[in-house]
């Protein structure tokens, strides 16, 4: 069957008008809004003057309606305000809105104008509202003045600029000048101040000192109205004018047009007592900064001394024995006090018994006694009093040396005692255990060395001595051969590393005691474990 094209072409269009009539509505049909300008510069309006500015709503909208929910100020808004808009918005309907700025100071003021509405495109638009200040306003340079770096009885002139930058003529009332910590800066509370308390004063909360009567030129010590008795300024006196070695010259109010500048000349001649910093106080009508701060660093507070401590010399290899010679001769005070040294071990192998030929002194000596680390600490103070604060440690890993020597004594003669080390590993009265019946045995691969010899210089004693000895765990036993009648025995061990005695062990041996497992001994660390067992 043939279809006629024009037919076909029909059902096509019919089709898509249909498929057309389906379709969401443009966006055109929901409400947009739109506001212009985006932000209002109300520029500089003198204290109890206003200012309007028009701002203009509309909907973009040709065929929606515009809802205007809520129109409000945020920020600092008691200064800003706006005419009544209506509810509604029709299509492509707009409205002028009044928006005004009423200054209440000359200071500059900021807000927001939220708007919130059914729109489309945006659910709230905000419009920034700002002013320029036309009151008086101080700047300061530099920020801070630092004349520190200057010897006891020198002097020094540092300079500081005062300059009107506002558009109305700057009052300099009162140039002054106070101690930090004494009169230190604002606070809110007493936790806020370094010393002394958050007191009232004619600057508003500040820290202060207490006082008894005494007070610094220019302060009374007075009761404020929250009961406490602190120095505060008298206004019945000239400003405070030197503190802590800087000075400033007397100064008569003055009036700075906008745009003029006063050079204020600091000096500074410090004492051998004056340190630490003070601040400078300019008062104006500069109704945002009323009292302008400046601090004026001096020679710093006194520091805390720094502690060196360095190795002059050791032994190699570090071995029981050893003498360790250490100096803390580099250590410094920031402000060229003498210091007192003073060292002390914050490790030692356990057991030792080591010490330093002296405590007190810029350098000392100690002798290692036992394998191990060794960690030792200086501290430095100077002749105020104050302790360094920052770590001086020097630390040193001792071996065990080359070769130990186990001495067996007792207080009976006709007691009869062996002494017997085993080789790692070896069971005991084999060839690997060094006692009276095998006083030489070969334990080495050739030679001497790494066998042990044992010796005998009285009735009452024993001693075997092993160099080069092998890795591993010896163990020492005493075993009775021959228990006294008279009674128990009383018998000592003794082990040596090298030539310095690490150890010693004594028990009481009864009629009926057999043997005596004493200790191991692990090398190379030459780590000593007593046993304590009697049989």
């Amino acid at each position: 069957m043939r279809t006629n094209g024009f037919a076909a072409l029909g059902v096509h269009v019919a089709l898509l008008a249909w498929a057309s009539a389906c379709e969401p509505e443009p966006l055109a049909a929901l409400p947009e809004i739109d506001v212009e300008p985006k932000e209002i510069v109300f520029g500089q309006v003198a204290a109890g003057r206003s200012r309007a500015v028009e701002l203009t709503i509309r909907n973009l909208s040709p065929v929606a309606i515009l809802e205007l929910s809520a129109l409000e100020l945020l920020g600092d808004a008691e200064t800003f305000s706006f005419g009544t808009p209506p509810n509604t918005l029709g299509p492509s309907e707009s409205v002028v809105l009044a928006v005004r700025h009423t200054a209440d100071d000359g200071k500059g003021d900021a807000s927001e104008l939220s708007i919130r509405s059914n729109a489309s495109n945006t659910p709230e638009v905000r419009v920034a509202l700002r002013s320029d200040s036309t009151a008086p306003l101080i700047e300061l340079a530099p920020r801070e003045l630092n004349l520190g770096d200057t010897a006891s009885g020198n002097a020094v002139v540092g300079a500081l600029t005062i300059a009107s930058v506002g558009l109305a003529p700057l009052e300099i009332r009162r140039i002054s000048i106070r101690t930090e910590g004494f009169f230190g800066e604002a606070c809110s509370r007493d936790s806020d101040c370094r010393e002394g308390r958050c007191t009232s004063s004619r600057t508003g909360l500040i820290c202060a000192q207490a006082c008894q009567g005494s007070c610094p030129a220019g302060y009374l010590c007075s009761l404020g109205l929250d009961g406490f008795r602190a120095c505060r300024e008298d206004e019945g006196t000239s400003p405070p004018r030197a503190a802590r070695g800087f000075s400033i010259p007397a100064f008569s109010p003055t009036n700075l047009l906008p745009e003029e500048e006063l050079r204020l000349e600091v000096s500074y001649r410090p004492a051998a007592a004056d340190r630490g910093s003070v601040q400078l106080l300019v008062d104006s009508n500069d109704p945002s900064r009323p009292t302008a701060i400046v601090p004026l660093k001096g020679r710093p507070e006194n520091q805390p001394p720094q502690a060196i401590a360095n190795i002059s010399s050791q032994p190699n290899p570090l071995e029981p024995g050893g003498v360790v010679t250490l100096d803390g001769r580099a250590s410094f005070d920031p402000e060229g006090s003498r210091l007192e040294h003073t060292w002390r071990f914050v490790h030692r192998p356990p057991s030792s018994r080591a010490s330093f030929d002296q405590v007190r002194g810029s350098t000392t000596s100690f002798s290692i006694d036992l394998p191990g680390r060794y960690t030792v600490e200086l501290s430095v103070r100077d002749d105020t009093g104050l302790v360094s604060t920052n770590e001086a440690r020097v630390q040193l890993d001792a071996g065990a040396g080359t070769s130990f020597r186990v001495e067996l004594e007792w207080d009976r003669v006709d007691t009869d005692l062996d002494l017997h080390l085993v080789r790692p590993r070896a069971p005991e009265g084999s060839v690997g255990d060094c006692f009276f019946d095998n006083p030489a045995p070969d334990w080495g691969p050739v030679g001497p060395v790494g066998d042990p010899r044992l010796t005998w210089s009285s009735e009452v004693s024993e001693s075997i001595l092993l160099s080069e000895p092998e890795a591993g765990v010896f163990t020492v036993l005493v075993r009775v051969a021959d228990p006294s009648p008279q009674g128990p025995t009383n018998t000592r061990v003794r082990f040596f590393l090298g030539t310095v005695e690490a150890a010693v062990l004594d028990v009481v041996l009864s009629a009926s005691t057999e043997s005596w497992d004493v200790a191991t001994l692990n090398w190379p660390s030459g780590a000593f474990a007593p046993l304590g067992t009697l049989h």
